[in-house]
């Protein structure tokens, strides 16, 4: 077989199996909601942390939703699949899905920051 043909081979493998195993929306929306709750839990810094689990459970997981529902977007295409923020008027892409991983950047920490400060004025 000439190099072009095994070439071709493992190239339409390979996208089979990005195609198989591209993460699906609600993978992505769970990544981002462990990774705000982390955020959250290292933005309130207290040293008590039953009272961390305490206000997670009455106000932290219902600001997680109001966010995920409002700001997050996920773009799935056919070999993988983007993860972005929209926060006021701008979009920014924070993470990336391929074969069933999904890598988050260290823009969701910038956003985060962003995001808290502004939520601290009001």
């Amino acid at each position: 077989m000439s190099k072009k043909r095994i070439f071709a081979i493992l190239a339409l493998i390979l996208c089979i199996a990005a195609f198989l195993t591209n993460p699906k929306e609600e993978e992505h929306e769970a990544a981002v909601r462990d990774k705000a709750k982390e955020i959250l839990k290292k933005q309130l810094d207290y040293k008590n942390q039953d009272a961390i689990d305490f206000g997670m459970t009455l106000f932290g997981d219902n600001l997680i939703d109001q966010f995920m529902q409002n700001s997050v977007r996920v773009k799935n295409y056919y070999f993988f699949s983007l993860t972005s923020i929209a926060w006021q008027g701008k979009e920014t892409v924070i993470g990336v899905g391929a074969f069933n991983h999904i890598w988050l950047s260290k823009k969701i920490d910038e956003k985060a920051d962003e995001i808290i400060a502004v939520i601290k004025n009001i």
